[in-house]
């Protein structure tokens, strides 16, 4: 019972239904019934906006949702009572201006998404009042909600928090478990995960926008060591030599079994969080870290690439499994404050037709209107409907748009249905609203799981409140049906064939953005071992920007392969490819960074201008000028392979080590851009390990 009652979707569905009755219960002794039932219609328009999930600066937020929605639904009122030929101007108008707030960021995108929902709210309701009195009463109805939510989440101890982070735990678990299987099959994911950067970034969103209370320190302390997590999982220095080195006979069951210990330790962590449970010391898993860290000691001992790479794995077991049991990061850090956005910039932004926000706006803009346009001279009831398609089915991209396209059709004409036969089987009058009530309930928890399962119980609702009221049968079906599909094919085609935004004609914003992100992130760790005085929470956030800058070119190759013509498959996964491994080997080293490892000064500095040499090819790349890679820089790898043949595994070995592999890495990423995916007498090797340096424990040589 416990479990059910803190399911996500369940709880979600739980508080909004009770939202919503209670508004009821309230509303019948005052003769209220109806108008309160009415305003209800809000409800689509919250969830479409998110405004109901604690975010930065919630309140705020809440106070423009419910003006836009008031203004939105008034206004479209007045004009169908008044002028009902300017709807399509004012569609149109609607979607440019609303469309274009998604340049401000995803939030202010859904939000405008919102206000267009309550501009079909406002249309729908024209005739059952007076516009700007049932403007109000929508108004009024969001903010009961927003307060009842708030209780809420306060009575329950912030539980979208803890949802989230219970998600994010589990999914670390996942991975750990996954992890050993990896590396004995084809290695490790060239790809980040998605899911993980989402949800992290979800707890980040909901841990600001509760603020400093008194008791969300732990929540602040997991969600810090989940961050930590994360980038020690990531952190591998040498992908071919830890597949190497974790699947010999005599470590991988150790291995194992250490991964498959830490995992238990992370979903109990997340059945506490989700289950409202204190967090609490841990420490059984350590007894399979030992023996394991234990056996790769003789071998870090040995020197060589593998010596190092086994050096940094014993000291990243222990990191995971200090994580694991204190569930408290490994160093403190504040977060920075909300940057404030710069409105011109984001204005010229969406001012330019090279603007994806921009086209697409225009795009929403036309889709608006000509849904508006064909529902005045469709002759059908309730033809509004198609708009209610078409803002509830447009998404962000292509792919997304065509799978929520299929979902809506699918679910409608599957819900008409089921009603159907429901009313054919004798549901009708009350028991009929009897059934719908029950279905409210069931809708909302359908919601986060899947579109389509959705829009069949809230088309089945639909249909037994208009067989309560005395309306069915083909004055609802085939309407329904009809405008659910003129919708669907209208947005379908507008985003196949209206200024389609592919990814492939994002590729190269996208990575210029990654690469600058991705050497920013390793410039400032290079300043730590200059001896400079790097802030962690700048460092931190660099690592951040560039790890979201990873799921967005993850996100965007998904979406490419799924999209028509698509034929650069290869370039774009050797990119994310040596992307991910150039990440992962800075977060091998930031460690030693913050611990206060400082290089010799003469050898720090030509570590930068090397990086930045190398980081200036890449960008030259990218512009579209001939490929070619500096003798310095084949020099600068000879002078670090004679360091490294003096080093031993320890800290300093191992970072000048992981800068040997980093510099070879850019090389790759640089011959990816130009196309020479191939191998070539001057291009570094596949997996990115430094060519100078042999398989051998001791020494190195110059043979490729």
């Amino acid at each position: 019972m416990r479990q059910l009652w803190f399911n996500p979707a369940l709880n979600q569905s739980l508080r909004l239904t009770l939202a919503l009755m209670a508004a009821l219960g309230l509303a019948y002794p005052l003769g209220l019934l109806a108008p309160v039932a009415l305003s209800m219609l809000a409800l689509p328009a919250v969830l479409v906006s998110a405004l109901d999930q604690p975010t930065p600066r919630w309140w705020p937020r809440i106070g423009v949702g419910i003006v836009g929605f008031v203004l939105t639904s008034g206004l479209t009122a007045t004009l169908t009572h008044h002028m009902p030929a300017l709807l399509p101007a004012w569609f149109a108008l609607l979607g440019l201006v609303l469309g274009g707030l998604a340049a401000w960021g995803e939030l202010a995108g859904r939000l405008g998404m919102g206000m267009l929902v309550m501009a079909v709210a406002g249309l729908a309701t024209a005739p059952q009042g007076p516009p700007w009195l049932l403007a109000l009463s929508f108004g009024a109805c969001v903010l009961w909600l927003m307060v009842f939510s708030a209780l809420w989440y306060r009575l329950w101890r912030h539980y979208p928090l803890r949802q989230s982070l219970a998600a994010t735990y589990r999914t670390l678990a996942q991975i750990l478990l996954d992890r050993p299987g990896q590396l004995r099959a084809q290695g490790l994911p060239v790809e980040f995960d998605a899911a993980l950067g989402e949800q992290i970034g979800l707890c980040r969103q909901q841990l600001l926008a509760f603020g400093r209370q008194g008791d969300i320190a732990p929540l602040r302390n997991a969600f810090i060591a989940a961050v930590d997590l994360q980038e020690r999982l990531q952190a591998t220095p040498h992908p071919e030599q830890a597949k190497a080195l974790f699947t010999r006979p005599d470590i991988y069951p150790l291995y194992r079994d250490w991964t498959r210990a830490v995992s238990v330790r992370l979903r109990r962590l997340a059945r506490d969080l989700s289950q409202h449970r204190p967090l609490t010391s841990d420490d059984r898993h350590q007894a399979f870290a030992e023996p394991l860290i234990a056996a790769l000691q003789p071998l870090a001992e040995a020197g060589g690439p593998r010596g190092m790479v086994a050096y940094y794995m014993i000291g990243n077991v222990r990191r995971i499994s200090r994580l694991a049991e204190r569930v408290a990061p490994l160093y403190q850090r504040d977060f920075l404050p909300l940057a404030a956005p710069d409105w011109r910039a984001r204005l010229r932004s969406v001012c330019r037709w090279s603007s994806p926000v921009a086209r697409g706006a225009v795009r929403l803009a036309v889709l608006l209107a000509a849904g508006s346009a064909i529902s005045q001279h469709i002759g059908l009831n309730n033809s509004y409907w198609i708009l209610t398609t078409i803002v509830m089915v447009t998404q962000s991209s292509y792919v997304a748009t065509r799978h929520r396209v299929g979902q809506r059709a699918a679910g409608t004409f599957a819900g008409l249905v089921v009603g159907a036969l429901l009313v054919w089987l004798g549901f009708r009058a009350e028991a009929a609203l009897v059934l719908a009530l029950l279905l409210v309930p069931v809708t909302l928890a359908l919601r986060p799981i899947h579109h389509g399962w959705t829009i069949t119980s809230a088309t089945t609702l639909l249909v037994l409140m208009f067989e309560y009221f005395g309306v069915g049968g083909d004055v609802i079906l085939l309407p329904r049906m009809l405008d659910t599909l003129i919708g669907c094919v209208l947005v379908f085609v507008a985003f196949r064939w209206l200024w389609p935004q592919w990814q492939g004609g994002r590729q190269n914003a996208l990575r210029k953005q990654a690469l600058a992100h991705l050497h920013r992130y390793l410039q400032r760790v290079l300043m730590a071992f200059e001896g400079k005085q790097v802030e962690p929470v700048l460092l931190a956030r660099s690592r951040r920007l560039a790890y979201e800058q990873g799921i967005s070119l993850t996100a965007s190759f998904q979406q490419m392969k799924q999209e028509p013509g698509y034929r650069d498959e290869a370039t774009s996964l050797a990119l994310l490819t040596q992307y991910k491994g150039a990440m992962s080997q800075i977060n091998a080293v930031v460690p030693f960074a913050r611990r206060g490892v400082v290089l010799e000064p003469e050898v720090a500095e030509r570590l930068r201008r090397s990086f930045d040499e190398a980081y200036k090819v890449l960008a030259a790349t990218l512009e579209g000028q001939p490929y070619h890679w500096p003798p310095q820089l084949d020099e600068a790898s000879s002078w670090l392979s004679e360091l490294l043949m003096q080093q031993q595994p320890n800290r300093a070995g191992f970072v000048l080590y992981q800068m040997a592999l980093l510099l070879e890495r850019y090389q790759r990423l640089s011959s990816v851009l130009a196309g020479q995916n191939g191998s070539s007498p001057d291009s570094p090797p596949e997996d990115g390990s430094p060519a100078q340096m042999s398989s051998h424990s001791g020494g190195t040589d110059r043979s490729r």
